[in-house]
């Protein structure tokens, strides 16, 4: 039940809690954020895709600086940018590479699961 774990907005303490680690009510304007890369997708069953929309158009709107902020978006999928450790995301790991400055050299043999 997620009001069980994530608490009731019929309870204002519970409500007040969801507030703080809510992503969108918590960006502010003037702060520069880093790239930031989002994921959802269209058969996602705990979480409507509809509020990612929402957090990268705050997230665009608000932002001073050029970073960019992108969302992959999964048509047939629920969640599934790393979802498979095993297989990685070519998308992932070339935008944690790009804004991380990581270069081609890169051995992914030493990754530890």
């Amino acid at each position: 039940d997620m009001n069980k774990e994530f608490g009731s907005i019929q309870d204002s303490a519970e409500f007040k809690n969801m507030l703080k680690y809510a992503p969108m009510q918590n960006v502010k304007s003037h702060v520069p954020y880093p790239a930031i890369l989002l994921e959802c997708g269209e058969n996602r069953d705990m979480i409507n895709p509809f509020h990612s929309f929402k957090f990268l158009a705050t997230l665009q709107t608000t932002a001073p600086d050029k970073n960019p902020f992108l969302l992959f978006y999964d048509r047939k999928e629920g969640s599934r940018l790393f979802a498979d450790r095993n297989n990685p995301n070519a998308v992932a790991y070339e935008f944690i590479f790009k804004y991380l400055d990581i270069e081609n050299g890169f051995d992914f043999k030493n990754i530890t699961h």
